[in-house]
């Protein structure tokens, strides 16, 4: 059930076991058992899936329902380290990968999925390198902390950058979210943030101790 042209299909059967099981009502702890069971491997279903539908946002909560009924569940850790390396979140990738593979060090599908990391992280620093020094090439050297309009005031060259680099990671089909570079002018970010959302691109914010990290993303498809 797994063929590409199958997936949705599958995604739908597996959302309406997991609504099925997940209200019935239950008459005994034996009952519940079985109903654990039988959502531990719809969980994972769903998240397999969504990863190969490159969902990687919802293969996330079907990994951490998994891991909640069954928190050493290796096809769940696995799952969840790989849907979070679609996010670029390398840190949290590999926690959840070498845990898989503490529990089975032998499995090649993991090792794969690390040197795949490992290799994603190190492009991905050069990626917000060129990234970095496409923009401020282009700036003016100007501090402004507030944007003065609704428009992009900044120069040419910055604009042309901006959406060109932009324009390359929506048609390359390996990425789907990367950061924007710190040190951005109000008016700057502005005109990326402007700029990706004429290219149905998202800004979503993740906040760390003392800064607020900004990354693109695509949509996820429907």
């Amino acid at each position: 059930m797994f063929k590409k042209d199958q997936i949705g299909g599958a995604v739908n059967k597996y959302k309406k076991a997991v609504s099925i099981l997940e209200n019935c009502h239950l008459k005994d702890e034996e009952e519940e058992a079985k109903q654990q069971n039988m959502l531990l491997k719809l969980y994972i279903n769903l998240a397999v899936c969504y990863n190969k539908q490159k969902v990687p946002r919802l293969a996330c909560v079907m990994c951490r329902n998994a891991l909640v009924i069954q928190p050493r569940n290796v096809k769940a850790l696995f799952n969840f380290g790989r849907a979070l390396l679609m996010l670029s979140d390398f840190d949290q990738a590999k926690h959840f990968l070498i845990s898989a593979q503490k529990i089975e060090p032998q499995n090649n599908e993991i090792s794969n999925e690390l040197k795949k990391l490992d290799k994603k992280r190190k492009t991905y620093e050069v990626d917000v390198k060129i990234f970095s020094q496409r923009l401020f090439s282009g700036t003016s050297g100007k501090v402004d902390n507030e944007p003065k309009s609704k428009k992009c005031v900044v120069s040419a060259e910055f604009e042309n950058s901006a959406r060109k680099f932009l324009t390359e990671f929506v048609n390359d089909s390996e990425k789907s979210q990367m950061p924007l570079p710190t040190g951005l002018t109000a008016q700057e970010e502005f005109c990326i943030r402007q700029t990706a959302e004429q290219l149905g691109l998202i800004i979503r914010s993740q906040g760390r101790i003392g800064e607020k990290l900004l990354y693109i993303s695509k949509p996820e498809p429907e």
